[in-house]
């Protein structure tokens, strides 16, 4: 069985050691902890992504460059 708990570091409690005891019992498990980073603060952390991301953003709203996908061409 694998679960992910995704919290702020100031949300961690005792009451989550005790769900973790309470699921899993006697059972060894493994904690690993990974900080996560931003998704928009790491795409807009360059200047040559930041300058794409935002021209798309503007091309969007200005219904530029568009393209249009038929939904019977998606594949399931």
């Amino acid at each position: 069985m694998q679960t992910t708990y995704r919290m702020k570091a100031s949300e961690l409690s005792a009451d989550l050691i005790k769900a973790l005891k309470s699921t899993y019992h006697d059972r060894e498990i493994e904690i690993t902890v990974n900080e996560i980073e931003d998704e928009t603060a790491y795409l807009l952390s360059t200047p040559a992504n930041q300058e794409h991301l935002l021209g798309a953003l503007d091309d969007i709203r200005n219904k530029r460059n568009l393209v249009e996908v038929p939904i019977e061409s998606i594949e399931e």
